[in-house]
Order: C-alpha cells, then sequence, then structure tokens
C-alpha cells in the first residue's frame, strides 16, 4: 500500500502497468515572457548601460532607413526582462540580474573603448566561449531582437522601406502566438494537395496588379 499527499492509502498498480507519462504542457504558462516585464526594472550603472547599447547596434546595426537599438532605449526593454535578484528566474530568456550585470562588467571599460572590429570579435568570442558566456551572449541577443523590434519606431521603419511589410502592425513578441491546446487525439498524418492541372488562373484587376507591381 501507498500513501497520497493527503494520508488516503490505495493500493499499488498491478505489475507490468503502463507508467503515466507526464503532459509536456504542463508548466508552459509559467515559461511565458511576463507582458510588460518586471515592475520596478532593473537598474544599470551607466557603464553597464553603455555596454548594452554598444553591443546592441553591432548585432543589429542601424541603416537603412532604421534606427539603431540604441536609439529605440533598447536598455530600457532589456531592464525590464532580466530578472531581478528579488525574484525566481522563470521567465525567458532565463536572465539572472547578477549574472548578466557579472558578464556586463566583465566587458565594461575594455569593450566601450575598443574599435568596432575589436568589439566584434569580443562578442564572437562569447558566443563561441564557455557555457556561461554563451548563454550570456544568447540571453543578450534575445533581448536585442525581442525589444528592437517591439519598438514603434522599428514598426514604422519595416512598414516604410520594405515593400512587403506595409501591413505590418507589429511583433506579437514578446509574449508570443496565441495556440490553441493540443488536441487530446493525433492528427491526420496523411494531408492533402492541389494537382498542377488543377489549379486554376486568377485574374487580378488591373489596379491591384498596378498596386502590387504584379506582372500578368
Amino acid at each position: 500500500m501507498t500513501t497520497t499527499s493527503n494520508g488516503v492509502l490505495h493500493a499499488p498498480e498491478p505489475m507490468g502497468t503502463k507508467a503515466t507519462e507526464p503532459d509536456p504542457r504542463a508548466g508552459w504558462a509559467a515559461q511565458k515572457a511576463r507582458v510588460g516585464g518586471y515592475s520596478p526594472p532593473v537598474r544599470f550603472t551607466e557603464q553597464q548601460r553603455a555596454v548594452i547599447d554598444t553591443a546592441a547596434d553591432l548585432i543589429i546595426p542601424p541603416g537603412r532607413g532604421f534606427p539603431a537599438p540604441s536609439e529605440v532605449e533598447i536598455v530600457e526593454f532589456v531592464a525590464r526582462y532580466v530578472t531581478p535578484a528579488s525574484h525566481e528566474v522563470k521567465y525567458y530568456p532565463l536572465a539572472a540580474e547578477h549574472p548578466f550585470k557579472d558578464q556586463l562588467n566583465r566587458l565594461g571599460p575594455a569593450f566601450l573603448d575598443a574599435v568596432p572590429s575589436q568589439q566584434i570579435a569580443a562578442l564572437t568570442a562569447l558566443e563561441k566561449g564557455a557555457e556561461d558566456d554563451a548563454t550570456f551572449f544568447e540571453q543578450l541577443r534575445s533581448l536585442v531582437y525581442y525589444g528592437y523590434y517591439a519598438r514603434a519606431e522599428v514598426t514604422a521603419a519595416i512598414r516604410k522601406n520594405l515593400p512587403a511589410g506595409r501591413d505590418y502592425h507589429g511583433p506579437p513578441l514578446p509574449y508570443g502566438y496565441d495556440v490553441e491546446p493540443w488536441p487530446d487525439k493525433e492528427f491526420p498524418k496523411r494531408g492533402t494537395f492541389i494537382a498542377t492541372e488543377d489549379v486554376r488562373f486568377v485574374s487580378m484587376p488591373t489596379d491591384i496588379a498596378d498596386e502590387y507591381g504584379v506582372q500578368s
């Protein structure tokens, strides 16, 4: 006999009974990024802020109508999504305050005083370095990507400068897409398709074709 958490006795499962497999969806909600980040945010020193700005501008270089990450307050975003020391680290990208700051301090003045080629080499060394270094670089890069492409100025630049982005209204990040829970039944393993000979030409009105540059 075994005892459950509430003290109730029950008979053990018969020999050969298949063990219950854990639901892979368990705990997913806790891994989603907090909408809006932590409040109050993590506080960085001026040197740490400068390191983040400099690294971010190298990870996503400005140009062709797109602003630099340092011009769209990327540090403020990072500060809200690095987990404060007073909280359990459980939200992506799982960046804890003290280890994250320690890595920023290691880069420090030497990184800030270096020329761009040396700065890129330093970031590359982190990316390909030991586990702690590579983890930090991945966290920093993720935060820069998420923060940059969530900024209104960048959304406007995408709509203005990219032909395919004119209807772009912003990313689903950092929260992510809404995804329906997995069904209890398996999806069909057999798909469908339309044979080439069954595809029919669709005539597009001239004004729409001209607007989108479609050639008939």
